[in-house]
Order: C-alpha cells, then sequence, then structure tokens
C-alpha cells in the first residue's frame, strides 16, 4: 500500500492576501498582530499551509513506520472558534509560562487561545511568554540558535 501524501502542503497564497480575505474583526486583527511577531520570533517569512494556517519554516518528520514528510515548523490559524498557535513537538512541560497567557487549551501540538487580549498585561497578553515557549520548543528542533529568543 502506498504512503498516503500529506494533506496540508504549502500553497501560492500570501499570508497578506489571506489576511486581508478574513471577514473584519478580532480573528482577522490578531492575525494582523500575529503575522510580523512569528516573522520577529522565526527570523522566516510565513506561507499559507493548506488552506487556512499561516506557517513558518519547514520541518521533516519521519516515523517508526518509516513514512514521513514535510509540514511547518511552527505557525497559526484564525479559527473561529479559537486562534490555534502550531508547534509541531507539542507544548510540553510548559505549565508556568502558558498560565501568564491567560485562558487556554492544549493539544499535541495546538495551543487554542480564545482572546490573544485575555493573558496578562495589555495589547496582547504576554508576549514575552508567547515569545518565549515558541523560541524555546524551536530551539528544541535546532531550527533557531540558542542566542536567539
Amino acid at each position: 500500500m502506498a504512503a498516503a501524501d500529506n494533506k496540508t502542503k504549502p500553497t501560492i497564497v500570501s499570508p497578506h492576501a489571506f489576511i486581508s480575505a478574513l471577514d473584519d474583526g478580532r480573528r482577522k486583527r490578531e492575525a494582523e498582530r500575529l503575522l510580523p511577531w512569528f516573522e520577529t520570533v522565526t527570523s522566516l517569512k510565513g506561507r499559507i499551509w493548506g488552506p487556512s494556517m499561516i506557517g513558518f519554516g519547514r520541518y521533516h518528520y519521519k516515523y517508526d513506520s518509516r513514512r514521513g514528510g514535510d509540514v511547518m515548523m511552527t505557525g497559526f490559524a484564525p479559527r473561529k472558534a479559537a486562534m490555534t498557535l502550531y508547534i509541531m513537538p507539542g507544548y510540553r512541560d510548559m505549565s508556568q509560562t502558558l498560565a501568564r497567557l491567560g485562558p487556554h487549551r492544549i493539544g499535541t501540538s495546538c495551543l487554542y487561545i480564545n482572546r490573544l487580549e485575555s493573558g496578562h498585561g495589555r495589547a496582547g497578553g504576554d508576549r514575552d511568554g508567547r515569545r518565549g515557549l515558541h523560541a524555546r520548543e524551536l530551539r528544541d528542533m535546532g531550527c533557531l540558535r540558542r542566542s536567539r529568543h
């Protein structure tokens, strides 16, 4: 049986065009804030992955079953229910940093934030907390130099 291709692949759509096409509202404003923030933290330009994720970098994975592929290293998606932040190795052992973000949920590789403004501090919650948790996970993947965070 042939291995299935990844369904989520980079597209030619511009992240700016994608964000501009979003309905005006909180998710659009949050996406407009997150795009330059991710570019600063990763030192990479964003790309649209699949129909609705803005990803940064490329990460190759391979399972014990020998199936593998490429996926974005990190990114976000302005979902209706929550802004979703992705980090492929997952948000493990980060309870103190995550607590500073305000109300949220986590999945294996996803961080769901209801409102960026709901974290502690003004204008976006704990930006240093988000920067710190993403920089740490990206360093663990070997994607950032140790001196950056």
